[in-house]
């Protein structure tokens, strides 16, 4: 039976770059993944540096173990929301992917032409990685995603399914995972895919790399009405976007995460992409910001876990 869980686990939550200061290592260094388990499914937002220690969690729980003792295999999904380097850069270090034992289901959306399966390949390319992505030990199934599509986790460890959202099956297993998108443009060189995940009456959105609109993003704050968790860009400071400096490059503000949280009625208000010029200090000093917006809101940190049920 499966366990009656389902939690969200940041496993880095800085922007652009990775960062090892020490001054800004209370908030995580390492760049965006985030662990999302549902009862008995696992489903990894993005491939930043932090699916490196993800990673190595998983392939000492259940590939390390002596071949007797295995299952007969490792299914593994991963979301991606799009494919800039600091969402993209850990997944050549991911250690069960290098495994013949685990089949790894990548999602995502095309990009100006190009398949998913294309994009994490040239990412992978010579002369600027040691190893191709044909060349990683696992079975990769990569498919392309669009914002008409509703992907459903019905059986753990089995292929998730691509459903048109009019032609979703009513009957879905109590278990299972639906998980919502939709691409929004606000983010340069082919925009962002907004992720909403739903399981047994409780939500969770992912609203990384997107940046504000005047008077609101009104189609953010219809996609995570009244969701339990709002995790939302957030990471330039109000004063340095209002110089003009940083407009454009499609990244939020605590206000402009705050004014989303409060409009959609969220529940509780996670601050992501933390600015990798910004210590500790300043990071909880734009918490402070938004809290006084939303006050049910956390500047996350690198290994934080929000449990929705």
């Amino acid at each position: 039976m499966a366990e009656d869980r389902f939690y969200v686990k940041f496993w880095g939550v800085r922007g652009s770059y990775p960062v090892a200061d020490e001054e800004m290592l209370g908030y995580g260094g390492n760049t965006s993944c985030v662990e999302v388990r549902a009862g008995d499914h696992l489903v990894i937002i993005d491939a930043g540096t932090g699916i490196i220690k993800l990673g190595q969690e998983i392939y000492e729980k259940y590939l390390a173990k002596p071949k007797s003792e295995r299952k007969n295999g490792l299914n593994i999904n991963i979301l991606m929301t799009h494919t800039h380097h600091d969402h993209t850069l850990g997944f050549g270090f991911f250690p069960p992917a290098f495994s013949v034992s685990t089949t790894v289901y990548i999602l995502g959306p095309r990009v100006f032409a190009h398949d998913l399966e294309e994009i994490m390949s040239m990412s992978m390319l010579p002369p600027f990685f040691p190893v191709q992505l044909e060349d990683m030990g696992s079975m990769k199934v990569i498919h392309n995603i669009r914002d008409t599509h509703v992907i459903v986790f019905d059986e753990p460890g089995a292929e998730p399914k691509l459903f048109h959202m009019t032609d979703v099956p009513p009957d879905l297993p109590e278990n299972a995972l639906k998980v919502y998108n939709y691409r929004t443009y606000a983010h340069p060189q082919g925009g962002c895919t907004i992720y909403k995940f739903v399981y047994k009456g409780k939500t969770f959105v992912h609203g990384t790399d997107t940046e504000g609109y005047s008077g609101g993003d009104a189609r953010l704050i219809r996609f995570a009405r009244g969701a339990d968790l709002l995790s939302h860009d957030a990471q330039y400071a109000d004063e340095d976007y209002a110089k003009g400096t940083f407009q454009g490059f499609g990244h939020s503000t605590p206000s402009m995460a705050a004014e989303v949280a409060k409009h959609a009625k969220v529940k509780q208000l996670g601050l992501i992409h933390h600015d990798p010029r910004h210590n500790d200090e300043r990071v909880a000093e734009l918490e402070a910001v938004a809290r006084d917006i939303f006050p049910d809101t956390v500047a996350v940190r690198e290994g934080q876990r929000f449990d929705l049920l």
